[in-house]
C-alpha cells in the first residue's frame, strides 16, 4: 500500500481500493480507479481494560441453557474441550457467539437451536425449532479469464511462481519505499448488465426475498450487479477434477506472461456438512455468464487490447467464449468462492425466518447473542469485512446500552 498519511488519519474517509501501482502501465488501461464506499474513522483513544483471558485452540461443544420463569432460555455458559480435557465455562452475564457463517450455525444446532426435523433425525435435543438455522447461505463467487500479454509487459508472473529472486527484490522494494508489487492489489470497478437478463428468468411466488432483491438490481438502472477486477498475473480457476462450482482452487500458473480479468457476483470436532448450492438458482448463472461475456468483450477494447496478444493463449482451453452457452459452461466449472460467506443465521422479519432479533439476541433466549456475518439477511455487495466490523461495533453499543 502506498504511504499516504491521509489514508491512515483518524478522520475519514478511508480509501478502500488502490491502483495497481504508478509504475504499472496496465493500471492506466482501467480508467479512473473506483473507490469503495467510505466510512468515517473515529479517533481511537487508548483505554485501560480489565485483564482478559483469551484461550486459543479450544473446541466449543455446546451452549448450556436453562429455562427461566418466563419460559425463555438463559445461557449459563458452555462446554468446551481443550487438549482432550472437558470444561464447563460459566457465563457471568451473556454468551456471545462469533464463529462465522459456518461454525456459528453448527454450534447453535449442537445446542438445540435449529430445524426440529433435522435435529431429531440426528438424535439431538430440540430447544427452539428455527428452520432457518444454517440456511440462506450467501457468498460472492468470482470467475476469471487470463489473457497472454505481449512480451515486455510488466506483470507479477515471477512473484506468483514464487521465484526467490523476484520475491526478495519485491520485499526489498516494499521495505525501503513502501512501493512495488507487494504494495498494491487489483484494479476494479463496478459493472452493470444489459436488461436482456430480465427476460431470461421469470419470477415466481416461491422466489425468496434475496432473489427479489437481486432481481430488482438487475432490472434497475442505478445499481451494479457485479464487480470487475484486473490483476497482472494468471489465475487458472478452472476445475478439471469434476468439483462442484465454488470448490475448485487456484492452480499453479503456467509459463507465460498473463493478465487476468475477473468478475465477482455481487451476493463438535467434526466439521459441519456444507452444501453451498452455488448456481442452484438459474438466475445466478444467467447473470454471471453474461458478465463473463462482457469480460471477453472488454479485452478487445483499447487501451487494454494493445497489451493482449490477439490469438494468445488463455488460462484454459475452454476460456474462448463462443456465445452465452459456452460462457455458462465455463462459469459452472470455473467459479470459485471469494470467501465471503454470510446469512446463515439471519436477522429478518419473523415470517421470513428470523433467527436473531434487532438486539442480536437468538430467538427464544434472553442473554445469548450472535455477532458475525451469519446475521446478515443480505450479503453486502462488496468485501464483507468492513460490514462485519460494523456489526461488532454495533453489538458493543447494544451490549453497553443493556448493562451500563
Amino acid at each position: 500500500m502506498p504511504k499516504c498519511d491521509f489514508i491512515r488519519g483518524t478522520l475519514g474517509p478511508i480509501q478502500a481500493s488502490f491502483l495497481l501501482g504508478p509504475e504499472d502501465p496496465l493500471s492506466k488501461t482501467w480508467g479512473k480507479q473506483s473507490v469503495a464506499i467510505v466510512i468515517q474513522a473515529a479517533s481511537i483513544q487508548s483505554q485501560k481494560l480489565e485483564a482478559t483471558l483469551c484461550v486459543s485452540s479450544i473446541l466449543l461443544n455446546r451452549i448450556l441453557l436453562v429455562s427461566d420463569k418466563t419460559e425463555s432460555l438463559l445461557a449459563t455458559g458452555a462446554t468446551a474441550t481443550l487438549e482432550v480435557k472437558s470444561y464447563n465455562v460459566k457465563a457471568l452475564k451473556e454468551v456471545i457467539v462469533a464463529l462465522g457463517a459456518f461454525q456459528s450455525p453448527k454450534l447453535l444446532e449442537l445446542s438445540g437451536f435449529g430445524d426440529g426435523a433435522v435435529l431429531k433425525s440426528l438424535d439431538m435435543p430440540v430447544l427452539i425449532n428455527i428452520s432457518n438455522v444454517g440456511e440462506n447461505l450467501q457468498d460472492h463467487l468470482v470467475i476469471a479469464i487470463s489473457y497472454k500479454v505481449h512480451d515486455g509487459t510488466l506483470t507479477a508472473k515471477l512473484i506468483m511462481r514464487q521465484e526467490p529472486g523476484a520475491i526478495q527484490a519485491a520485499v526489498k522494494q516494499y521495505t525501503e519505499s513502501k512501493a512495488g508489487p507487494l504494495s498494491y492489489g487489483a484494479s476494479g470497478s463496478h459493472s452493470f448488465i444489459l436488461k436482456e437478463i430480465s427476460a431470461a428468468h421469470e419470477t415466481s411466488s416461491t422466489d425468496s426475498f434475496a432473489f427479489n432483491f437481486v432481481n430488482s438490481i438487475v432490472e434497475g438502472s442505478e445499481e451494479a450487479s457485479t464487480y470487475l477486477l484486473m490483476f497482472p498475473c494468471q489465475a487458472n480457476m478452472h476445475d478439471d477434477k469434476g468439483e462442484k462450482a465454488g470448490n475448485n482452487y487456484l492452480q499453479i500458473p503456467k509459463a507465460g506472461n498473463f493478465l487476468t480479468l475477473a468478475a465477482s457476483l455481487s451476493h463438535v470436532n467434526d466439521p459441519p456438512s456444507i452444501d453451498c448450492k452455488y448456481f442452484s438458482h438459474p438466475f445466478d448463472i444467467e447473470v454471471l455468464a453474461r458478465h463473463v461475456l462482457s469480460l471477453d468483450n472488454l479485452a478487445t477494447k483499447e487501451p487494454l487490447a494493445s497489451y493482449i496478444k490477439p490469438s494468445g493463449r488463455r488460462n484454459h482451453k475452454t476460456a474462448y467464449m463462443k456465445g452465452l452457452d459456452t460462457a455458462k459452461d465455463y462459469t459452472r466449472t470455473t467459479a470459485i468462492s471469494n470467501n465471503h460467506p454470510s446469512g446463515t443465521y439471519p436477522m429478518m422479519a419473523m415470517d421470513k425466518g428470523d433467527v436473531v432479533n434487532e438486539r442480536l439476541l437468538v430467538h427464544g433466549a434472553k442473554n445469548f447473542r450472535v455477532v458475525d456475518s451469519s446475521i446478515m439477511p443480505l450479503i453486502p455487495r462488496y468485501v464483507i469485512q468492513r460490514t462485519v466490523y460494523a456489526v461488532a461495533e454495533r453489538a458493543a453499543d447494544i451490549i453497553k446500552e443493556d448493562y451500563v
